[in-house]
């Protein structure tokens, strides 16, 4: 498994089996993650998404302005036909690490 290999104390992941906005091959790699940390010894916890905002832009701005030394790296707001930024996944990231229970 390629996660074991870099030895993580804990992986944390939304949990593909509940409710999500995740589809297609987003939601397919959260399956195949899933399924691999349950086959193996690495710590993991699957976490529901709370998701209290219209976007991930407008939860970003939110975790920005509770997190201000995370604030140069706020992404803007996206055309439909443009490509997400890398930015903008360290904020999804932030929002699940938010909602791990008892961590």
């Amino acid at each position: 498994m390629a996660i074991a290999r870099h030895e993580p104390d804990l992986v944390v992941i939304e949990d593909p089996f509940g409710p999500t906005r995740k589809y297609g091959t987003s939601l397919g790699i959260l399956y195949a993650i899933a399924q691999d940390l349950g086959d193996s010894a690495v710590p993991h916890r699957l976490v529901k998404r709370e998701q209290a905002f219209a976007n991930k832009y407008v939860e970003a701005q939110d975790l920005a302005q509770r997190f201000p030394q995370l604030a140069p790296w706020l992404p803007k707001s996206r055309l439909l036909w443009e490509t997400e930024t890398t930015e903008t996944l360290y904020f999804e990231a932030l929002a699940i690490a938010l909602n791990v229970p008892g961590e």
